[in-house]
């Protein structure tokens, strides 16, 4: 079969002399089967050395090691500080849509707002309410503080959507895959992976510590009352020791827990730790202590109702008064005394039997 098959000439001739310009460097002909006198054989040279690029390499280094002590000597001598302030570099995040129900609010929006702003990002808010919600309660009127800040140039935007979706409030992702986050714990870890400088969660030494109790948060708020005690106490384990519930600063669990107290209304039966951890939080959060508000409000009731009391007290200490004798003065008194006078006109008829 091989001796019935047609010849073909080479394509290419492999030996080829091929004249290369002498403004390229030269490589070594893979091509040839043999190798070709003045062709790959010469070394390439460098037009610059190594060397050379290494010293010029030093040079610059050396040039702004002078230039930053002389800025740093500048700066000494107008009193500014040798670092500047640590500052969060954050580009435009996505609307962050939030859909809450008037009867639960999540009052960690709050301390993210102001954690935010704190941090030196500029946030632009806006709350709407749904047309199935009639009206709003007086303490979600003014829910989020309204920015100056426009919308097209904040760094962060948060829309918050009132309507009823229960308990578990919810983040909106995407708008076209309609895909939310659902629980304010969740919506928490959420902004934790968005701002981890700001929200401190996956970096904490105690993270498993920190989910836990996370955990408890969310159980607290469908826990029945009799139930929530003893997952109070679980939680206020380390505010014996520390100053917040993860450790020396703010963390995700601080805000998830201040968020269901809120709710729920438990700032009223708090342990000494709790209380005090209350009302750190609510300072540092909102400006004011809400146990104070509570607690005005309650006077008031109390003071209310017990006011028929108080006038029917006041009304019967008059009376008495106005049937009890008044004193006379001192210097009224020159004769004897009406006591005195009752005897003295009750002695004669004795002393006539």
């Amino acid at each position: 079969m091989a001796h019935s098959m047609y010849a073909l000439k080479p394509v290419f001739d492999l030996d080829a002399k091929v004249d290369v310009p002498s403004c390229m460097y030269s490589l070594p002909v893979i091509q040839s089967s043999t190798p070709i006198d003045g062709i790959g054989m010469t070394k390439a040279t460098c037009p610059i050395s190594v060397e050379a690029l290494e010293a010029r390499q030093d040079a610059i280094l050396a040039r702004l090691g002078q230039l930053k002590t002389q800025v740093a000597a500048y700066k000494q001598s107008l009193g500014l500080p040798d670092t500047p302030a640590s500052t969060v570099n954050v580009a435009k995040t996505a609307d962050i849509v939030i859909r809450c129900s008037p009867s639960f609010p999540a009052f960690s929006l709050k301390g993210i707002y102001s954690l935010l702003t704190g941090s030196g990002l500029t946030v632009h808010t806006s709350c709407h309410t749904h047309c199935t919600v009639s009206s709003l309660p007086p303490n979600v009127q003014s829910f989020l503080p309204v920015t100056e800040v426009p919308r097209s140039s904040a760094q962060v935007r948060m829309t918050l959507i009132w309507t009823e979706v229960g308990k578990d409030c919810e983040l909106m992702v995407s708008p076209l895959t309609q895909s939310v986050i659902k629980g304010e714990t969740n919506i928490l870890r959420y902004f934790s992976r968005l701002f981890p400088t700001i929200f401190p969660y996956e970096t904490l030494p105690n993270l498993n510590a920190v989910d836990s109790m996370l955990d408890n948060v969310s159980t607290l708020l469908w826990a029945a009352p009799r139930e929530r005690q003893p997952i109070m106490r679980s939680l206020a384990v380390n505010l014996a020791k520390t100053a917040y519930l993860a450790g020396a600063g703010i963390s995700v669990a601080d805000l998830a827990l201040y968020s269901a107290i809120r709710q729920l209304g438990l700032d009223k039966d708090l342990q000494p730790e709790l209380m005090r951890w209350y009302l750190t939080m609510a300072k540092q959060l909102e400006g004011k202590s809400s146990r104070n508000r509570n607690r005005n409000s309650s006077m008031r009731k109390s003071m209310s109702s017990s006011s028929p009391k108080k006038a029917d007290s006041n009304n019967k200490k008059s009376s008495e008064r106005e049937k009890s004798p008044r004193k006379e003065p001192a210097s009224a008194k020159k004769g004897k005394s009406p006591m005195k006078e009752v005897k003295i006109e009750k002695n004669p008829p004795k002393k006539s039997e």
